[in-house]
Order: C-alpha cells, then structure tokens, then sequence
C-alpha cells in the first residue's frame, strides 16, 4: 500500500465524525415525514436536518462549519421542549440527535498536510 493511499485512509477516518454528523442530519430531515410531528416540529426537523447536513459536510472543507452543527444541534435540544409535541418518538428522538450531533460537532478535524495525508506518513513528510 503507498503512502499516498494509506494518508488518504487515515483522512477519511478522521472525516467520520462530519460524516455521521451529516447522516444524522439526513436522519433528522427524513423523520419529519415517516412518523407525526407538530406543524412546528415538522418544521423545524426539516430545516435543522438540512442545516447540520450541510454544515457537517461543509466541515470537511472549512473545519470551523462544525460550529454551526454545534449551533443547530443546541437549537434541536431547546426546541424540543418549546415546540408542541406530535408524539414522544419525535421528541426522544430530536434528543439523541442533538446530543450525538453536538458531541460529535465538538470533536475536532485532524490537521490535514499538503499533500492530503493525514496519517503519521504524512506527518514524516
């Protein structure tokens, strides 16, 4: 394996934390419509989901993107208590999203070298 291919590995595996991010995000947008939701929550899983969707993978690019998941997964938490409820699986569920996404949105990215490695063989070059 060269050493381009083993940086380019180690870069993704420290994208994984944007990646299950913006697949959270997708999560969240998708549950606005396969279970009830207040006209509100709707609303609002939708617009959320799209946000930390598009932040997380933005972050790939402009690491300080994962802010705004930060933000947004701030914003899923409060709101789920200020929004009218259209049943508990909505509630218990902007819950877990928020928590995951606003931990995961804290870690921070690996550095990434000239070259596109991020690994330990990008770091000796």
């Amino acid at each position: 394996m060269s050493n381009e291919s083993q940086g380019l590995g180690a870069s993704r595996s420290k994208n994984n934390p944007a990646l299950v991010n913006a697949v959270l995000g997708l999560w969240l947008f998708l549950s606005a419509i396969l279970w009830p939701h207040s006209r509100a929550q709707l609303v609002n899983a939708l617009l959320t989901g799209a946000v930390i969707g598009v932040a997380s993978l933005a972050s790939a690019r402009t690491p300080r993107a994962r802010y705004v998941a930060t933000a947004a997964a701030t914003w899923l938490l409060v709101s789920s208590w200020v929004f009218p409820m259209g049943s508990m699986s909505t509630f218990w569920n902007n819950l877990l999203v928020a928590f995951v996404v606003f931990f995961l949105s804290l870690v921070a990215p690996a550095p990434v070298s000239s070259r596109g490695g991020t690994g330990p063989a990008a770091r000796a070059r």
